[in-house]
């Protein structure tokens, strides 16, 4: 498969929705990938997503980008317990325990600081009385990062 390689021209709009593209791929259910696929389709996706977010021109668009992002995060954050964390049955397995969870911090720290992000883009921190997202994009926003934090809470009883 030919690599399409995207411009840094092209508005965050586009670049969001290449990103998207790669997004669907990734959660959807009936596609399965091996773990090296799945780690660089993660990348292509966080790439797209932060080149949008670098030509967004709104707070809108750094709303929608900042939510990719924290999505993004979220599926990080699964990728690295599934096949990181999880396949190592005692701490001794782990090459390096104290760096497997510095890097897992990281992956829920930057899905944490991107859904904050969406959220005070999206409700416009500025302006309050002008929010540029709806309250359903807001409401559901907050649904995801109450899932996130439920997954986080769960995980941790594995780990």
């Amino acid at each position: 498969m030919a690599s399409t390689s995207i411009p840094a021209t092209i508005p965050s709009e586009k670049l969001r929705k290449e990103g998207n593209k790669v997004y669907m791929q990734l959660t959807d259910a009936s596609l399965s990938f091996a773990p090296v696929i799945r780690k660089a389709k993660l990348d292509r996706a966080n790439d797209l997503y932060h080149k949008a977010m670098a030509a967004s021109t709104s707070l809108d668009e750094r709303a929608s980008c900042a939510k990719n992002l924290a999505s993004l995060g979220y599926l990080f954050c699964q990728h690295y317990v599934e096949h990181t964390l999880l396949p190592a049955q005692k701490e001794e397995d782990l090459q390096d325990p104290h760096q497997a969870m510095i890097t897992l911090k990281f992956y829920v720290a930057e899905a944490v600081r991107n859904f904050a992000a969406a959220l005070r883009f999206g409700t416009n921190e500025i302006d309050a009385n002008h929010p540029c997202k709806p309250k359903a994009w807001i409401d559901k926003l907050i649904l995801s990062v109450t899932d996130f934090i439920k997954w986080i809470s769960d995980t941790s009883l594995l780990l």
